[in-house]
């Protein structure tokens, strides 16, 4: 809508030919018009969303349920709408609404009036009734047959049963009613609603990072689990770190583990597994039976071992039985002297030779029955040397034999040649394809080769994965990480560049300086529906040093700059380029809206506009307004059937001044006018193009095009 009363004024002096032939059922119209601030002293802007219901005007005219846009710019309102105070339960819903959202909403009620009325004499203090629609209608009541579908949708959700207590467990009762679970608060809810009492555990156990049984020596492939895995599935093994596949890897029975032949676990090798249980092992509360204390750590009650509940065939040895209750005779154990006199020399325990002692007469000491070197001449499975410190034994030779081993040079590992223990270079060959070493937390070394490998053959790195699909492939796997590669100078690095691009003959193609500076000999960018190709922040004020070529945003004033031929300039906009509607009889072709803080003194706006006459039967008008300004208002002759203009805009600190010139194609003479407004710059403005036929009919008017643009305020040369 117009922003100014005397844009208002001008343009009912061009409509006053129509009121004359307008249908006698239209409705009569009550002007509403007022000044609209926000609390903080500024001025509201927006629009108002006028909707109203079907009502009958009182001149009998029938208003049709529909709604409006009523532009609010700079806090002026205007707009005509039928009277409803003399309607029963008519009224308007009015939506306020600024920054993309409704503000605020009202309820009006607008009374018969020659002159405009104001929103205070409009709005209502409260709502109508949202049951009636209406205002002055009184409430009546609804009952449930006179609803359709309603009682059946009441008969089929469930109802509430007895007992129903609140803050207790929900359960459907034989009836199909919702009902309250009986009982303790600490009992348990079955399937079927009942209650019983809980029990200790009865939940689902977890195993985590249990190492299997099993000797880890190249050749063993048989593991077993401490407990059965509930279910089989749940098991998860890993070697070294990485998991393991079923069955590709390994299979599981029971608690038994087999390793396929490919991925028998070598010497060295790490094994952990995780799984579930069925029920968690450990139970909690107090033991009972023939225990006594509490889980998980009950003991055996007292006087329950007996003969009835220990088996005639357990292996229970002495030593597994405390001495205070011994289950033997000490009349033949061997005396203080003979418990002294045993070197675990051999011989042949007998009736008489309870132990086998040096004063056995089968019994010599060149048995071994003395003191002796390990690689003495007294074993027949060594070959005889001198030890020395950091040797190590080792079984040697085609007749394998134990023997030293010399301690090797520094920083040497024992390593195998595929037959005997040797002393070599430190060089762990166990780890897949690809794999780098590193040392690891224990500073022992370690791989990861699904982590960080290489292809020798492609000559390609992968950090984060092993895809080898570029030279250097940097990803990063974690889901809450993220991938990060930095590039820093030395304390030398000076102007010398951070990175550089080369072609394969070593010339370079970009690099990034020292400064931060990308060069490169061409940039190619793509833009997509949601992210545009390349995107400047911009700043409030211009660079300090400035080179031919340069191209920037300043925020400011809201303008993109170059520099060229030495000279900063700043660059032209289009504001708006659009097509406008058409009429038969009056309205708002079309419209542009310059935003609040978009202009600054010294700013130029152009204007051009198309109108297009269609028929001969009615002579016509154009008129555009920039806010409080009129820049053209004037009437073409019915013969006329293009008039084409421009608009020239100055913006100064207290207002602006245009110039307009407009022509047509036929009888329609070239016309010039000029004049000034008061407006402040950084104010909003509304740029709004209307059209008329004076009489209306089948004529009509259309605003084929307009365009709207901004040469920003510069200071040049300087």
């Amino acid at each position: 809508m117009p922003a100014n009363w005397r844009l208002r004024l001008a343009w009912l002096t061009l409509a006053a030919a129509i009121g004359a032939s307008r249908l006698a059922a239209q409705p009569p119209l009550t002007t509403i018009q007022d000044t609209l601030y926000k609390a903080d002293g500024s001025r509201f802007d927006g629009f108002a969303f006028v909707e109203w219901k079907s009502f009958d005007a009182s001149n009998g005219s029938s208003i049709l349920t529909q709604s409006i846009v009523v532009r609010v710019a700079g806090g002026n309102l205007r707009v005509q709408l039928a009277p409803t105070t003399n309607v029963d339960g008519a009224y308007y819903l009015v939506k306020f609404n600024s920054d993309g959202r409704i503000q605020f909403t009202e309820y009006w009620s607008v009374a018969p009036s020659t002159g405009p009325l104001r929103l205070k004499d409009v709005r209502l203090a409260a709502p109508p009734s949202a049951l009636t629609g209406g205002l002055t209608s009184a409430l009546t009541t609804v009952t449930i047959p006179e609803v359709t579908g309603l009682q059946t949708e009441l008969d089929n959700r469930p109802v509430r049963g007895t007992p129903y207590t609140n803050g207790r467990t929900a359960v459907i009762s034989s009836t199909g009613a919702i009902a309250s679970a009986s009982g303790n608060s600490t009992d348990c809810v079955r399937v079927d609603g009942s209650t019983v009492a809980c029990t200790p555990g009865g939940g689902p156990g977890f195993v985590d990072n249990e190492a299997p049984a099993g000797a880890i020596n190249g050749a063993n492939r048989v593991f077993i689990l401490a407990s059965t895995p509930q279910p089989a599935s749940s098991l998860t093994l890993y070697r070294n770190g990485v998991l393991q596949r079923n069955p590709t890897d390994y299979s599981v029975s029971g608690t038994t583990i087999t390793f396929a032949t490919a991925a028998t676990p070598q010497t060295g090798d790490s094994i952990l597994a995780s799984y579930r249980l069925t029920v968690d092992p450990t139970p909690l509360g107090t033991a009972g039976g023939m225990l006594t204390g509490t889980y998980p750590n009950p003991g055996i009650a007292g006087n329950v071992i007996t003969n009835f509940n220990v088996s005639s065939t357990a292996g229970i040895t002495e030593s597994k039985l405390s001495l205070n209750f011994p289950t033997h005779s000490s009349a033949n154990d061997p005396t203080t002297a003979e418990k002294g006199a045993l070197l675990g020399t051999s011989g042949v325990p007998s009736s008489t030779n309870r132990f086998v002692t040096d004063s056995d007469a089968r019994l010599t000491v060149g048995g071994g029955g003395s003191g002796h070197g390990l690689l003495s001449t007294l074993h027949s499975d060594t070959t005889p040397g001198t030890v020395a410190r950091g040797d190590v034994i080792v079984g040697t030779g085609t007749t394998a034999r134990w023997a030293r081993l010399p301690l090797g040079l520094a920083n040497r590992c024992l390593t195998s040649n595929g037959t005997d223990a040797v002393w070599n270079t430190c060089l762990f060959t166990g780890f897949p394809t690809g794999s780098i070493p590193y040392v690891d937390s224990s500073g022992n070394m370690a791989n990861s080769s699904a982590a960080l490998s290489w292809d020798p053959a492609n000559r390609r790195i992968s950090i984060g994965n092993n895809q080898s699909l570029s030279t250097a492939y940097f990803w990063d796997s974690n889901a809450a990480g993220s991938t990060t590669v930095a590039v820093r100078g030395g304390p030398a690095q000076g102007t010398n560049t951070l990175m550089r691009w080369l072609a394969t003959n070593g010339t370079e193609l970009a690099n990034v300086s020292s400064t931060g500076v990308f060069q490169v000999r061409g940039l190619q960018t793509q833009t997509t529906s949601t992210q545009a190709a390349i995107r400047d922040f911009g700043s409030p004020t211009d660079p300090d040093v400035r080179f031919n070529g340069d191209f920037w945003y300043n925020t400011a004033q809201q303008t993109r700059k170059t520099m060229d031929a030495g000279q900063r300039h700043t660059l032209s906009q289009i504001v708006c380029n659009s097509t406008g509607a058409s009429t038969t009889t009056s309205a708002r072709l079309g419209s542009c809206f310059i935003p609040e803080f978009y202009l600054d003194a010294g700013d130029r706006i152009e204007v051009h506009f198309n109108y297009l006459h269609t028929g001969t039967n009615s002579d016509w008008n154009i008129g555009i307004a920039y806010g409080p300004g009129l820049l053209i208002a004037t009437n073409v002759n019915k013969a006329e059937r293009l008039v084409v203009g421009k608009s020239d805009v100055a913006i100064y600190g207290g207002g602006f001044h245009w110039g307009t010139q407009s022509w047509g194609s036929g009888v329609y003479n070239f016309t010039v006018s000029s004049n000034t407004a008061n407006a402040t710059p950084t104010q909003a403005a509304l740029i709004e193009f209307y059209g008329t036929m004076l009489t209306p009919g089948t004529d009509s008017v259309q605003l084929t095009g307009f365009t709207v643009i901004r040469h920003p305020a510069n200071a040049n040369p300087y």
